[in-house]
């Protein structure tokens, strides 16, 4: 056995990757097995495998049914297979790839798994499926739906299913609900509204207490029959568009500002009757403004953020991103494309004041811990690869 307890940092690295190889092993043969046992149909007496697997190895059923369609589909798949069986890639790379494997595209996201993380794979995999959705608007429309539950401490859970259009005009409402709510806070406090969010306990918690607030000052505004703005006011629903596909003779973008891909036939609907911003996206984004200013202009900023779409830090998902300079502006970097990258605040903060630090390399961003060591390569080649997986 391994002695944690004097073993150095690099030890301790190299046994947890080796453990985890394991383990990713074993759940392969794990998976293997269930796989025949539910085409043996060895669950008879249950509603289906995933409830035998919930009953017998003590899984959450939401973990089960994922377990079986895994294993369902690996059955198909040797090249992962093979990978998984070596440990060579997660569970959690192998359940997110699954979901749009096929015996044609399977050697090309094997090889996007070994080099991008989990949390890029997942990004990417949800991204093209938003686009296969945007492709059939009322396919999408008939998948809305609205659960809720409540949970062991008593708090009520909602989830909801709305296509992006319409997931547009309930976030804007929530926007509304809550500035208003944050501004009357904090005039009663006699501070600026951004210092009720920066309070000791803000942050991102703060941010999601007011969305919470909000949500049920909407709803009370409903049964009140008031409303935050006027009556005749449409809501404002921004979409990136490229010009072709608005005038109806290319093709190009077409998505919600901050959110999936939509069908042209819904763009046209949205533009019918509604407050519409269409912002036009060039080919090329603006490559430099140089020296001139730190600050970046809104349409390189638009570009940024069609690039990279969330936070580039290793694993991280986060939309809401800072443009960071690679090169800091105050040490002769410019503003320019290539000098950007997407970054969180934390994680912003993590490089700016906790020692982290990134280089742009040829086809990625390389990442280095405060004490020198990188921390892991981020590929660009990954994102361009699964697109041209499907």
């Amino acid at each position: 056995m391994f002695d944690y307890e004097n073993g150095t940092l690099d030890q301790l690295d190299k046994e947890i990757a080796s453990l985890a190889t394991r383990i990713s092993a074993g759940t392969a043969e794990l998976l293997r097995l269930l796989a025949d046992f539910d085409r043996r149909n060895g669950w008879h007496g249950f509603s289906s495998c995933a409830a035998w697997l919930e009953w017998r190895c003590g899984l959450s059923a939401p973990a089960a049914r994922e377990y079986v369609r895994v294993a369902r589909t690996l059955s198909r798949l040797p090249q992962i297979s093979a990978s998984f069986r070596r440990g060579e890639i997660s569970y959690s790379k192998v359940r997110a790839i699954t979901r749009l494997a096929t015996t044609e595209n399977e050697a090309l996201l094997l090889g996007c798994a070994r080099r991008g993380t989990a949390a890029q794979l997942e990004c990417l995999v949800r991204s093209i499926r938003q686009s296969e959705f945007a492709r059939d608007p009322a396919g999408r429309h008939r998948f809305r739906s609205l659960k809720h539950y409540y949970d062991e401490e008593g708090f009520l859970v909602v989830h909801a299913r709305v296509a992006p259009e319409d997931g547009a005009v309930v976030l804007r409402a929530l926007e509304a609900a809550a500035n208003e709510i944050t501004s009357a806070s904090a005039e009663a406090q006699n501070v600026d509204a951004v210092d009720v969010l920066d309070a000791p306990d803000g942050g991102s918690q703060a941010f999601e207490r007011a969305g919470a607030d909000a949500l049920c000052r909407v709803a009370e505004n409903f049964l009140t029959g008031s409303t935050a703005s006027n009556a005749d006011d449409r809501p404002l629903v921004v979409v990136h568009v490229d010009a072709p596909v608005f005038s109806g003779w290319g093709e190009g973008r077409c998505e919600i500002a901050g959110g999936p891909a939509i069908g042209v036939s819904t763009l046209h609907r949205l533009a019918c009757d509604a407050g519409l911003v269409t912002i036009n996206h060039h080919e090329h984004a603006p490559p430099s403004v140089g020296r001139r200013t730190r600050v970046v202009p809104r349409a390189m900023r638009r570009a940024l953020w069609m690039r990279d779409r969330v936070c580039r830090f290793p694993g991280c998902t986060a939309r809401r991103a800072d443009a960071h300079h690679i090169r800091h502006w105050s040490q002769g970097g410019e503003t320019s494309m290539k000098n950007l990258m997407l970054l969180c605040k934390r994680h912003h903060r993590a490089v700016h004041e906790d020692g982290f630090s990134v280089q742009r390399i040829s086809d990625g961003f390389l990442f280095r811990r405060p004490d020198g060591r990188p921390l892991v390569l981020t590929n660009d080649r990954t994102r361009e690869e699964l697109q041209d997986a499907v």
